[in-house]
């Protein structure tokens, strides 16, 4: 059998055997109809005989027509299949969502359950715990009246005893005459003694009774205390399981070592005490303390800001000298409050019974960075703090539209001469890449220029420093940003940018670093920022969450932070309950170690880890610590615990002052430096040679890098690599 090849010519006709060039091949469509053809005819070929065209030709249709009904079938049972998978694949897929939200409502009515029921149980528990302290203190004092009316027994058993000893010898003495009457005597002293005796066998019991009725009160209030710290607990997983946040701390994981920490990075640190009492507290009733510090006493008038005077009539008849003059008189005055400022901030932080509000603040004048040295208005800069302060732990959306209206970043960024057909793009750009969404995520340059046009006429009034719209300045034409069109302003571009999901992922990704460790695992920053969307951008609920979280309290998270000045020298004062302190000092030292207050080196603040130490920082905050140490009084502090053994002394010191385990030989080293103290109840009178000891002793403990270092940052040197090479 011969095989035919089909080909077609290039020109207008088609189908011909292959002859030459000029040919190709025919498609697969066309080879079917001619080979449907050829077969037609294919009876009068085999006979030999000349086949009929007009019959080959009908043929040729007929097979045509057929093949194309077979086609047209079959590619409507194809499309008939593709329907039916089609369908299929959807109804699959709606199925799946369905179950996805059945699952989804399921969880979070479950969650929403647990959340009820744990806080029906929590709010039980601490209804209980007053009643169960109240019934323990009156067992104590039911104990305490017992044990009196014992005590009165027992001196009226013995008042008795001793009368009747009287009564015996009378007896013995008395003459004959008097025998009946003295025995008489001595059996009415004896039925008294029997009935002391009785009356104290009767106190002794009742006060046996309550003893053992304090002990069970006690029991209870204990258990009253363990069913609160458990209620707390497992409302504070609900909590997290219910938004979605991170896995909280394990049940019973909870030491005074992460209490210590808690303290250390949700604010400045503490003394040992301080630490106890938080461990004692529980996890969550210690993070509820620090998260909602609006419950705690602010302090009134800690600062009096003078604002900008206006400019006087008379001053317009000023010779240039004279206005020369009172210039200058206004900048020393802002100069100096500027000082003012700086110091009032510090004592603020040293004193303050709200830790993590002015641990924010810090952390807010460093990501929204402006400094004096550039706004000149101690003033403004007075008005930005308080913001920061104000809305620490309230809505980022409410800080970033602050800061939008902050006339000490309109000056510092150079928003005042932002105006239409002049732009100038910094507080736009900068509100885009440092403030808000991060260098390069999400935003185009297009999207910077857009953003300066929004931002036109946002200024200030010269002369008393505050937010100023100038309608005339401001661009109102349309506007282009993130792809969005229409006639923004600047709030309506804080809006936007609210809008844009690298927002809540930069926001969240720069807290963790600043409270936590420099690497953190992209899973955490989603699902801190999916509870920081969820919540519409409020910070407490995430932070509460953070605080609670396993991720906070990893080895990675631990022991792992390098302090900055400000960090370290009020953790300093606040850990040492120093008595009196020179705040001027304290400003010197912190600025002299590269961080003065209102005044960062650029608009992207602090650098901050790696970067604080070097040679030179080192041996300053060695320095300052001693300085710090030897105006504290540690025998104040060391006497209420007890504490005579200098084992246990040094022991107790490491554990309040170090973020890890002291080293054995720097441990022993440290107890023979100490040597033998006397009791605690004799140091009031070697106050001084004790105190001189202990200080010598607590130096050398904030000199180790334990203290002013992580210790894993000396154990490799890509620990220090990836923190040099790593985003602040």
């Amino acid at each position: 059998m011969k095989t035919i090849l089909l080909y077609r010519s290039r020109g207008p006709r088609a189908g011909h055997a292959a002859r030459g060039g000029g040919l190709e091949f025919v498609p697969r469509a066309a080879r079917c109809l001619t080979i449907a053809a050829i077969l037609a005819s294919a009876p009068s070929l085999v006979r030999g005989q000349p086949a009929d065209p007009l019959d080959a030709a009908r043929a040729a249709v007929d097979a045509a027509r057929q093949a194309k009904a077979d086609a047209e079938k079959a590619l409507a049972e194809a499309k008939d299949r593709i329907a039916k998978a089609t369908a299929d694949a959807a109804a699959a897929e709606k199925a799946v969502q369905e179950k996805a939200e059945a699952e989804r409502k399921a969880v979070e009515a479950f969650a929403s359950q647990e959340t009820f029921a744990a806080d029906k149980a929590l709010v039980e528990a601490k209804n209980a715990v007053p009643k169960a302290e109240q019934a323990f203190r009156e067992a104590e004092a039911a104990l305490a009246k017992a044990a009196k009316d014992l005590e009165g027994a027992k001196a009226a058993r013995d008042d008795a005893a001793a009368k009747k000893a009287a009564a015996e010898k009378g007896l013995a003495d008395a003459p004959e005459a008097e025998k009946a009457n003295a025995e008489k005597t001595l059996n009415d002293k004896k039925a008294s003694l029997d009935g002391a005796e009785q009356a104290m066998q009767a106190a002794q019991q009742a006060a046996d009774k309550a003893t053992q009725e304090k002990d069970a009160k006690a029991e209870q209030r204990n258990a009253a205390r363990d069913a609160l710290l458990k209620a707390r607990e497992r409302a504070g997983q609900a909590k997290a399981a219910a938004i979605g946040g991170l896995k909280p701390l394990a049940a019973g994981a909870w030491t005074y070592e992460k209490a210590r920490h808690l303290l250390a990075r949700a604010g400045f640190a503490g003394p040992p005490e301080e630490i106890a009492r938080l461990y004692e507290m529980g996890l969550y009733a210690a993070v509820d303390e620090l998260v909602d510090y609006h419950l705690q006493p602010e302090p009134a008038g800690w600062f009096d800001a003078f604002p900008h005077l206006r400019t006087a009539p008379w001053e317009r008849h000023l010779n240039e000298a004279q206005r020369a003059e009172l210039d200058q008189s206004r900048v020393s005055f802002r100069w100096e409050q500027h000082h003012r400022l700086r110091r009032a901030w510090l004592q603020r932080m040293v004193e303050t019974k709200r830790p993590l509000q002015e641990k924010l603040a810090l952390f807010w004048h460093g990501h929204f960075a402006c400094s004096y040295l550039a706004a000149e208005d101690s003033y403004s800069m007075w008005q930005q703090n308080e913001m920061f302060r104000r809305r620490a732990s309230g809505n980022f959306g409410a800080l970033l539209h602050g800061i939008a209206h902050d006339p000490a970043m309109i000056r510092y960024l150079d928003n005042h001469v932002n105006f239409k057909g002049s732009g100038n793009e910094n507080l736009g750009r900068e509100i885009l890449e440092l403030f808000s969404m991060g260098e390069g995520k999400g935003y185009t340059e297009q999207d910077l220029a857009e953003a300066a046009r929004a931002l036109t006429g946002y200024n200030f009034e010269y002369h008393n420093g505050q937010f100023k719209f100038i309608a005339s300045r401001h661009d109102t034409n349309e506007k282009v940003i993130f792809g969005k069109k229409g006639n923004f302003g600047g709030d309506e571009l804080v809006d936007l940018i609210l809008q844009q999901p690298p927002t809540s992922r930069y926001i969240t990704r720069k807290l963790f670093r600043y409270f936590a460790h420099d690497n953190p695992d992209p899973a955490v920053i989603e699902t801190m920022s999916s509870v920081l969307i969820a919540h519409q951008y409020e910070l407490q609920p995430m932070l509460r969450n953070f605080f609670c979280s396993e991720e906070f309290f990893s080895e990675r998270s631990m022991g792992t932070h390098i302090k900055s000045p400000v960090e370290l020298i009020v953790s300093a004062a606040r850990t040492l309950k120093l008595e009196r302190v020179d705040y001027n000092a304290i400003d010197a030292t912190v600025s002299d170690m590269g961080q003065r207050l209102f005044e960062p080196p650029n608009v992207a603040g602090w650098e901050g880890g790696r970067a604080w130490i070097d040679a030179s920082s080192l041996l300053l905050r060695y320095n300052a610590l001693a300085n710090l140490v030897e105006q504290a009084d540690i025998v104040s502090g060391l006497q209420s615990t007890g504490l005579s053994d200098p084992a246990a002394i040094v022991d107790y010191l490491a554990r309040a002052y170090l973020n890890v385990p002291l080293s054995d030989p720097k441990r022993q080293e440290l107890i023979s430096h100490l040597g033998a103290l006397p009791p605690p109840d004799q140091w009031a009178n070697q106050r001084g040679e004790i105190n001189t000891k202990l200080r010598v002793v607590l130096v050398a403990l904030v000199s180790l890098p334990e203290h002013q270092l992580a210790q894993s940052l000396f154990q490799s040197d890509s620990t220090l690599a990836r923190l040099d090479d790593s985003p602040r």
